[in-house]
């Protein structure tokens, strides 16, 4: 099943990917909970939509911080 691009889940789907990326891309590379608290997002949403750009190659897993996973984008996501 294909996404519809006209559903509002997918919407903001779409939105959050976008509002990941630039604040990846602002701060260079950042743990799910930098970008939680820049985007204002929901943790699991965050989650999700990173497994996404991660399955999309997107974003990459950078290293760790402690036990947080460090994100950052691939040359793709630039």
């Amino acid at each position: 099943m294909e996404a519809d691009p006209n559903d509002e889940a997918f919407q903001e789907d779409q939105g959050l990917e976008a509002m990941i990326i630039s604040a990846i891309r602002e701060m260079g590379q950042a743990t799910k909970k930098d970008i939680v608290e820049h985007t204002g997002a929901k943790a699991p949403s965050v989650a999700n939509a990173l497994s996404k750009l991660k399955n999309r190659h997107v974003v990459k897993e950078a290293g760790k911080e402690g036990k947080a996973v460090i994100y950052q984008l691939t040359d793709e996501g630039e």
